[in-house]
């Protein structure tokens, strides 16, 4: 059984992406994409493909992108800049 990835909010930074594994008694931060903000990168729309998670979420500077993490899980990366303008829609 491999890393379960979600989104959580641990009060501080806001809502980021986590990592837990077997026996998944403890969870680990993915690097914030906006740990700054007080309210995180919001992390949704995970999906795996082909054993890279990817997901969206907002950095603050680059507005709402698609971001990728590669095993163990321990840094996230945006994959290309969709918006140049930065606008979130």
């Amino acid at each position: 059984m491999g890393a379960l990835l979600f989104r959580a909010n641990d009060g501080v930074i806001g809502e980021e992406l986590y990592r837990s594994t077997p026996p998944f008694t403890e969870a680990t931060l993915v690097e914030g994409v906006n740990t700054a903000s007080g309210i995180g990168g919001y992390p949704q729309n995970l999906a795996n493909i082909g054993g890279t998670p990817l997901f969206t979420a907002g950095d603050g500077t680059f507005g709402e992108e698609v971001w990728k993490s590669a095993s163990p899980f321990t840094d996230a990366t945006r994959v290309t800049d969709l918006n140049p303008s930065g606008s979130i829609s």
